[in-house]
């Protein structure tokens, strides 16, 4: 990861990886930068799964306070000057 372009596709596959096993179980989460954020800091791919797979279909996701989901959320604009806005809104 010494490398920014590896730690980016790494990144990337890992929140790929989140977004296909929620998609598994019915949710897309693909446009939810802070709910992805949180899922990358907080969880591995099996305890996300495991997660994911109990949740009640239409229940609110919670972003737990002072994670980096919570910190993405409140400096987003931060974020977007810094990189611009996704394309994916």
């Amino acid at each position: 990861m010494a490398r920014p372009a590896v730690a980016i596709e790494y990144i990337g596959a890992a929140l790929d990886l989140a977004a296909e096993i929620a998609e598994d179980h019915g949710w897309d989460i693909r446009h939810d930068p802070e709910l992805l954020a949180w899922i990358y800091h907080a969880r591995r791919p099996a305890s996300w799964a495991e997660h994911i797979a109990a949740k009640p279909k239409g229940e609110q996701f919670e972003i737990t306070r002072g994670t980096m989901g919570d910190w993405l959320f409140d400096n987003r604009q931060y974020v977007e000057n810094a990189v611009g806005r996704s394309g994916l809104e």
